[in-house]
């Protein structure tokens, strides 16, 4: 089984490339930081950084969303990709392809909990108090769009 879960921030605004054949496609690169304890027991951080493929329509309906430093979850697949250049040097990359589920870590939950370290926070009042109350309309009085 080839299966990959990565939780990072995208390192740059996305891509959106066409391919010769009309197939959208998104690259963009997530970097995600692990952190460790060394032989002297200070604690450091790796940089890692994923090169990410999305294809067809997916690649599309995504685009608009990813934006440097934007924290996203994204589950795939690992693949090698090789390329040779017009000089003959060998070039080789990873990257995480065919993404299963990709989730955006930067949304807010739908009912948030009080902190429990804070005590909730009493509603605030409308900054001008005529804003409170909004006029009864007639009917007919307003058309849809």
């Amino acid at each position: 089984m080839n299966t990959l879960i990565i939780k990072g921030h995208v390192v740059a605004d996305a891509k959106l490339f066409t391919t010769p054949g009309k197939m959208p496609l998104l690259r963009f690169s997530v970097a995600s930081n692990t952190r460790f304890k060394n032989a002297a027991g200070e604690t450091k951080d790796s940089l890692c950084f994923q090169e990410v493929a999305i294809w067809g329509n997916r690649a599309t309906a995504l685009a608009q969303y990813m934006h440097k430093s934007k924290p996203v979850l994204l589950k795939g697949r690992l693949q090698t990709e090789s390329w040779n250049t017009q000089t003959g040097k060998r070039h080789v990359n990873m990257l995480v392809v065919d993404t299963d589920g990709l989730d955006f870590l930067d949304k807010a939950p739908s009912n948030p909990a009080p902190q429990a370290s804070q005590p909730p926070q009493p509603p605030q009042a409308p900054l001008d108090p005529a804003l409170e109350e909004m006029p009864d309309f007639p009917e007919g009085d307003l058309s849809p769009l």
